[in-house]
């Protein structure tokens, strides 16, 4: 066989050999292409508000999580955040700092990569669509300790003890204000009263 034939297949060969690895690469990165079509990026940013000015927010110790910790965020200095590869479904997403409590925000990722925010008020058991990318202020500072209430007269009332102490005090200012009987009268009394406990107990006092 001439040389230029040896040639010919040989150039066919690697030919048809490119053309399999460009099929290849084309088939890998549509792969690559829809996975990554199929989620979603969910971004806000963590801003301080005007009601807390005289306590300032320490972005450090911020700490952005969806679904108690299946993501997880960290706001730069400016308060930025960024969830990548978010795939459609209903997630919880929670700030959680030192300082402050924030309301927590229901987001939905849609099959299409559309993201949209609601506002869940556990207290009332409502929700508010928010804008997005998300702006989010701290809702109060944070009470670790539970706050005493202030001394009242009128919690006394609520103790026993102290009830049965005031009601002692006024039966010993009562009593010696009662009107003694005589003996004639304790008489006529234990003849008046049958019974035989009543009467031994008057003639103790006698």
């Amino acid at each position: 066989m001439p040389a230029e034939s040896w040639y010919f297949l040989f150039y066919k060969f690697l030919l048809s050999a490119f053309k399999m690895k460009t099929l290849s690469c084309v088939i890998i990165m549509s792969l690559i292409a829809l996975s990554v079509g199929s989620t979603a990026s969910v971004s806000g940013r963590i801003m301080q508000s005007s009601q807390f000015a005289r306590q300032p927010l320490d972005l450090s110790k911020s700490t952005v999580l969806l679904n108690g910790g299946q993501h997880t965020a960290y706001p730069n200095y400016q308060g930025y955040f960024d969830f990548y590869n978010v795939a459609p479904g209903t997630y919880y997403l929670e700030v959680r700092d030192r300082k402050f409590y924030f309301e927590p925000v229901l987001i939905i990722v849609e099959e299409d990569s559309h993201v949209t925010a609601w506002l869940h008020n556990l207290e009332y058991n409502q929700k508010y669509q928010l804008e997005y990318p998300l702006v989010l202020e701290p809702e109060r500072p944070n009470n670790f300790f539970e706050i005493r209430e202030p001394f009242s007269i009128w919690s006394l009332f609520k103790n026993p003890m102290a009830i049965m102490l005031v009601m002692s005090l006024v039966m010993m200012v009562l009593m010696p204000m009662m009107p003694k009987m005589d003996k004639e009268q304790m008489k006529q009394m234990q003849q008046d009263m049958p019974n035989d406990g009543v009467s031994k107990f008057l003639s103790g006092i006698m």
